[in-house]
C-alpha cells in the first residue's frame, strides 16, 4: 500500500512537471512568434531607417563648414601690368557650440534608440493581441462547431421520430431553426478567424510570411500577473520615460548650441595676390558678429526645453496611470475567470443537457434555452480569458522592456 502511494505521489509530481514544462515552452513559442512579427514589421524597420538618418544628419551639422576658395584677376587698360590674386579660408563658430551640438546628437541618438524600443514593444502588444483574438476566435469555432453538430444531430433524430409519428411538426421545425443559427454562427466565426489572419498578415508581410500555421496551432499562454509594484517601479526605466529624459538633455544642449551661436564665428584664410610684377603673401581674418540672426533663438530653444520638461513628466503620470487600470482591470478578470471556468469548462453541461432531455426531464424547448445559456457562458468566459492575456501580455511586456 505504501508503495502505491508513493508510486501514485510520484506520478502526480511527474505529471505537474510536465505540465509546467508544456506550459512552459508554449509561452515562449508565443513569444518568439510575437517578436518576429513585430522585428519583420515595415513600420519598424522604417523607424529604424529614420532613426539613423536623423542621427547622421546631426552628425553632418557638427563639421566645420567647407573652405572657401576664392580667385580675382584685373585686367589693365594702360601700360600698367594685370593683377590678380587668390586665397583659401576656412570659417568655424564659436568653439564650445561644437560640443554642445555633439552632446545634443548623442542623446538625440540615445532618445531614437528608446523610441526605437518603445516601438518594437508596441508592435509585440500589437501582435499578441493579434494572436489572441485569433486563439479565442479558433476556440469560438470549436465550441461553436461542437454545437452546430450536436443540433445536426438532434434535427436528424426529430426527422426520423416525425416520421415515426412519434413527435410533431412544431418541434421538427425548431430543431431546423436551430441548425441554421448554429450554422450561421459557426459560418459568422470562421469569418472572423480569417479577417483576423489577414490583419495579422497585414503586420508582417515578409517574403517568408508568418508562421501562420504555428498561429492556429496556438493555445493560450500561462501569463501570471506580478505584484503590482513590479510594474509601477518600471516606469522609471521604461523606454518612454527614458525617450523623453534622453529629449530633455538634448533641448538643453540645443539651448546652449543657441548660446553660443550668439557668439562671434571667425574666419582664417591665406592669400596670395601678384601686382606690379610682385608677389605677396599673407593672412586674412574676419570676425561674423551675429547681432540678428540670432535674436530669437535663445527664447525658442529655451521653451522647447520647458516643453520637453513637461512632456516627461506628462508620459510618466500617464504610464503611472495606464498601468494602475490594467492592472485592476486583469486581476478583476482573473478574480472572474477562477470562479467562472471549472463550472463551465470542467464540465460537459452538453452531455448532460442531452441526458435530461433523452430521459424526459427536460421538454424540447427548455433544452433548447439551456443549452444556448451555457454556449453564451463559455463564449462569455472565452473573452474573459482574451481580455485577460492582452492585458497581462501587456503589463508583462511593458516590465521587461524596462530591464
Amino acid at each position: 500500500m505504501k508503495l502505491n502511494v508513493s508510486f501514485l505521489r510520484y506520478i502526480f509530481v511527474a505529471g505537474s512537471v510536465v505540465c509546467g514544462m508544456q506550459s512552459l515552452m508554449a509561452q515562449e513559442q508565443f513569444a518568439d512568434i510575437v517578436r518576429g512579427i513585430a522585428a519583420d514589421a515595415p513600420s519598424f524597420n522604417a523607424e529604424r531607417a529614420r532613426m539613423q538618418a536623423e542621427v547622421e544628419s546631426i552628425k553632418g551639422e557638427n563639421v566645420l563648414e567647407n573652405p572657401e576658395v576664392e580667385f580675382e584677376r584685373l585686367w589693365s587698360s594702360g601700360m600698367a601690368d594685370n593683377k590678380w590674386s587668390g586665397s583659401l579660408s576656412q570659417s568655424f563658430d564659436w568653439p564650445g557650440a561644437y560640443g554642445s551640438r555633439r552632446r545634443a546628437a548623442t542623446a538625440l541618438a540615445t532618445a531614437g534608440k528608446f523610441g526605437l524600443d518603445q516601438t518594437f514593444r508596441q508592435l509585440q502588444v500589437k501582435a499578441a493581441e493579434s494572436i489572441l483574438q485569433i486563439i479565442a476566435a479558433n476556440r469560438k469555432v470549436k465550441i461553436l462547431s461542437e454545437m452546430h453538430e450536436s443540433m445536426q444531430r438532434l434535427r436528424e433524430e426529430y426527422d426520423r421520430a416525425w416520421q415515426m409519428g412519434e413527435t410533431t411538426i412544431l418541434d421538427v421545425n425548431k430543431m431546423k431553426i436551430e441548425e441554421i443559427r448554429s450554422a450561421t454562427e459557426l459560418e459568422q466565426a470562421i469569418a472572423e478567424v480569417n479577417a483576423l489572419k489577414a490583419d495579422l498578415l497585414a503586420m508582417a508581410p515578409s517574403p517568408d510570411g508568418i508562421a501562420m500555421d504555428k498561429v492556429m496551432t496556438l493555445d493560450f499562454p500561462y501569463m501570471e500577473l506580478l505584484p503590482e509594484d513590479a510594474y509601477t517601479e518600471a516606469v522609471e526605466t521604461s523606454p518612454e520615460v527614458r525617450y523623453y529624459a534622453a529629449m530633455v538633455e538634448a533641448e538643453e544642449a540645443n539651448l546652449a548650441v543657441a548660446k553660443m551661436q550668439r557668439l562671434p564665428g571667425f574666419s582664417l584664410g591665406y592669400v596670395h595676390a601678384f601686382e606690379e610684377g610682385t608677389h605677396f603673401n599673407g593672412l586674412s581674418v574676419g570676425v561674423s558678429l551675429p547681432i540678428y540672426s540670432r535674436k530669437h533663438a535663445v527664447a525658442s530653444a529655451a521653451q522647447l526645453g520647458m516643453a520637453a520638461r513637461f512632456d516627461l513628466v506628462a508620459r510618466r503620470v500617464e504610464l503611472e496611470t495606464r498601468i494602475a487600470a490594467d492592472y485592476a482591470s486583469a486581476s478583476a478578470l482573473k478574480r472572474q475567470i477562477d470562479r467562472f471556468f471549472p463550472l463551465v469548462e470542467g464540465v460537459n453541461n452538453l452531455i448532460l443537457l442531452r441526458k435530461a432531455l433523452d430521459g424526459g426531464e427536460l421538454s424540447l424547448l427548455d433544452y433548447l434555452q439551456e443549452t444556448n445559456y451555457f454556449l453564451r457562458a463559455r463564449l462569455d468566459c472565452l473573452d474573459l480569458l482574451r481580455d485577460y492575456s492582452i492585458l497581462a501580455f501587456r503589463l508583462n511586456t511593458f516590465a521587461s522592456s524596462a530591464m
